[in-house]
């Protein structure tokens, strides 16, 4: 699937930030404005760290920018929801093991939730075949259950050769 220079662009740099992570699944994130290709904020996953004051095992990617882009642009340390971030998209990538390829990143139920509550409404994620997809955060969260997480959910009607 060929990509717009845009998404060449934001690919690229959430690909850069998730060879920083340690983690064995690497995971990269950058927030854009919605269509621009200027990334704004970069981050990726890590190990025992802190969200906004909270101890965690581990920050998801789109959480690290998610944090950033609050206390750089809000000067906050809250999880207060604020039309502003609706103009604001997420795009998210995991690296394969070789540290080559794109993998699936669809984001986990807890990171959708938290993103629709502070009021973000797209967000971009690699798919099982490494292609981007663009999204509401509303969509995805519709999709899920109770049982079956969003990203299983997904995997199976786009890749049912996954499960």
């Amino acid at each position: 699937m060929m990509c717009s220079k845009r998404e060449t662009r934001i690919i690229d740099g959430a690909f850069q930030e998730a060879l920083k992570s340690e983690i064995h699944h690497q995971h990269g994130a950058v927030i854009t404005k919605s269509g621009s290709s200027k990334i704004i904020i970069r981050g990726y996953n890590q190990n025992r760290s802190s969200f906004l004051g909270k101890k965690r095992m581990c920050t998801h990617a789109e959480m690290d920018v998610v944090q950033k882009l609050i206390k750089i642009y809000f000067h906050r340390n809250s999880m207060k929801p604020d039309k502003k971030f609706r103009k604001y998209i997420v795009w998210v990538i995991r690296l394969g093991m070789d540290g080559k390829t794109i993998k699936s990143s669809i984001p986990c139920d807890d990171c959708l939730s938290l993103l629709n509550h502070l009021g973000f409404k797209k967000i971009g994620f690699s798919d099982c075949n490494g292609r981007i997809q663009i999204d509401t955060i509303a969509n995805l969260i519709y999709k899920s259950t109770d049982y079956i997480s969003v990203a299983h959910r997904y995997l199976k009607i786009i890749c049912p050769y996954y499960i």
